[in-house]
């Protein structure tokens, strides 16, 4: 069997934990527990975590700037 059709614990936990959040109106973090299960099940989590990590890094200027009005 190779690497990315296999699923392992965490997989199932995070599809239940995607579930949950989908039950309880969740549905941003629902989506993106769904994307990165979908990209994985194909492969493609390398690739769907470094988009992540690019769009966190874009981010920061925004997210210091809101910690900064706040203090």
């Amino acid at each position: 069997m190779n690497k990315r059709n296999k699923e392992g614990p965490i997989d199932k936990a995070l599809e239940e934990m995607a579930n949950e959040c989908k039950s309880r109106g969740e549905n941003n973090l629902a989506i993106v527990l769904y994307a990165y299960l979908g990209s994985k099940k194909v492969g493609l989590d390398g690739q769907y975590a470094k988009h992540c990590q690019d769009f966190a890094k874009s981010g920061l200027k925004a997210i210091k700037r809101e910690k900064l009005k706040r203090n």
